[in-house]
């Protein structure tokens, strides 16, 4: 019921982030933040910030299938994520466990959040792999790494985490 209720900020949502899916200069970072004002009052900090993590893994997953190379579309998306994390006022240290792992309300939604642009994931795996290792792509290799993606976004960020600790 509540996913219903909020299919019509999803879709708001859709529409500014695939017009700016990868800002690249200084005026489209601040379109950007303009364009992304949650309602994080509404929904909660965590369900707030987990979307905001989904705009972080489809930012990335973007600029692949755009013919970005990995450490940039990686440098886009987390400025992308900065960008919205400060124009919502949001502090990213508040989704964490003490042992630095992500809340797991905050884990089901961002994994929820970032399967949304699962056909941009699906359609950025072969450039992936072809960056990575040069290799081909099978389409049950696709498959599978599409549906492991949010997963494995998550995993990233913690580690990233429990290194700085």
């Amino acid at each position: 019921m509540k996913r219903l209720l909020i299919a019509p900020l999803i879709l708001g949502f859709i529409a500014p982030l695939s017009a700016l899916a990868v800002p690249e200069s200084p005026e489209q970072f601040k379109k950007l933040e303009e364009a992304f004002i949650l309602p994080c009052d509404e929904i909660g900090n965590d369900d707030c910030i987990a979307r905001m993590i989904g705009i972080h893994a489809c930012t990335f997953s973007f600029g692949i299938t755009q013919g970005k190379k990995v450490k940039k579309a990686l440098s886009i998306a987390d400025s992308t994520f900065f960008a919205v994390l400060k124009a919502n006022n949001r502090d990213i240290n508040s989704i964490f466990e003490k042992d630095g792992s992500i809340k797991k309300e905050v884990k089901e939604e961002a994994i929820y959040r970032i399967n949304m642009c699962s056909d941009a994931t699906r359609e950025s795996i072969p450039f992936l792999l072809k960056q990575k290792n040069g290799g081909e792509a099978t389409e049950d290799k696709i498959e599978g790494l599409t549906k492991t993606f949010p997963y494995s976004w998550l995993h990233t960020i913690e580690k990233l985490v429990k290194g700085n600790k």
